[in-house]
């Protein structure tokens, strides 16, 4: 198994940036390297099976285009977001979010776990040294700020 934590701090209200990162439809309206979000089934406000199609930036003009399916399950009690990862080259990875009130600013925290990529023979190197850091790793880290910058706005604009 591989893991992450990513994690960045926000100067917004925690039910905010909860609302922000469960309200992912409205995600490409400011995260720039997610293209659509849409929604295949739902099971409850910010619930169900959701389609995601977004570029993998590399730096420059360079881009590819990636796509994935994720099973999305929300806890307003908790603040916590869990994202498993049906298909696509990121299939079974497994994406915790946490909201964390800290003093005065807000924690938002990604842990990610993943025990497979269905590649056998190159499946724990790829995974280890170049689709975790360089595919799975930045666009947490680009979703992550976004949420956060978001928040922020909103908390400033008196939402």
């Amino acid at each position: 198994m591989t893991t992450w934590v990513d994690e960045c701090i926000a100067h917004a209200p925690p039910e905010l940036c909860f609302q922000v990162a469960r309200e992912i439809e409205r995600w490409p309206e400011f995260l720039p390297h997610i293209r659509r979000v849409r929604y295949l089934t739902r099971s409850g406000p910010g619930n169900g099976k959701v389609e995601f199609t977004a570029w993998q930036i590399f730096g420059g003009p360079l881009r590819l285009p990636t796509r994935w399916s994720a099973e999305i399950e929300t806890d307003e009690t908790t603040l916590t977001i869990t994202h498993r990862h049906l298909d696509g080259i990121t299939r079974s990875l497994l994406t915790n979010w946490e909201i964390i009130p800290a003093d005065v600013d807000t924690k938002l925290r990604i842990s990610l776990s993943w025990t497979s990529t269905g590649w056998p023979l190159v499946g724990a190197p790829a995974r280890k040294l170049v689709v975790g850091p360089y595919l799975v790793g930045s666009v947490t880290r680009r979703t992550l700020t976004g949420i956060a910058v978001e928040a922020q706005r909103l908390t400033h604009a008196g939402r």
